[in-house]
């Protein structure tokens, strides 16, 4: 619901909002929604979600804490932190991080099936430090169009070290084909909320 709706009280009781309201943003939602689902026990490998839910840290630490990969997608200005043996301590843009990926360190693959057949980018992936969980590393994937390669995609990634990257890949992927089951069943049911959604078998949970 919209913040602005909380300044106009007779719009909020003509629709049946309580006086004692709390506005949420959307992660804060998705963090409930999420830890409500993960501690009911539903199988989850990945967590995906868009630029709104990769920037938001709280969510990205609550999820490290209970060990959950996930991938989520930022902005080219959000700063993660690099720490040896993979970089220099500091922070740095995503932009610019993705800058220093070798000519040869980008990998063809197709991250799903689109309308069109196998939906195909060059993909950069970059750890950035050690997790504080033993055998987990935070990194940096980035997606860039095959032929206009100055569009590039930015997520952040906690998962085990060694994963392979054509699975992250994939699980980025898993967003896409979740978003399309929302569009089709806003149209025939008029589903308009929060998105959250739970991938074939499991293994994606999409913001």
């Amino acid at each position: 619901m919209p913040e602005a709706w909380f300044q106009d009280w007779e719009r909020c009781q003509k629709v049946g909002i309580p006086p004692e309201r709390v506005h949420r943003t959307k992660p804060q939602l998705a963090l409930e929604m999420l830890e409500s689902a993960l501690a009911a026990g539903v199988p989850v490998r990945w967590v995906v979600g868009d630029e709104v839910y990769g920037s938001e840290g709280k969510l990205r630490r609550a999820l490290e804490r209970r060990d959950q990969a996930y991938v989520l997608a930022v902005r080219s200005n959000e700063k993660p932190s690099t720490w040896p043996p993979y970089g220099a301590p500091g922070q740095a843009a995503v932009a610019d991080l993705a800058a220093t990926i070798p000519a040869d360190g980008w990998q063809r693959h197709s991250c799903g099936e689109g309308t069109q057949g196998p939906r195909l980018y060059d993909w950069g992936y970059l750890p950035l430090r050690p997790a504080r969980q033993r055998g987990w590393v935070h990194a940096l994937l980035v997606r860039r169009h095959l032929s206009r390669t100055q569009e590039l995609a930015y997520y952040l990634v906690y998962a085990p070290v060694g994963w392979p990257v054509e699975e992250v890949v994939r699980a980025a992927g898993a967003r896409w084909t979740i978003e399309e089951m929302f569009k089709l069943a806003k149209g025939q049911v008029g589903l308009d909320t929060t998105k959250f959604a739970v991938g074939k078998a499991g293994t994606a949970i999409s913001l």
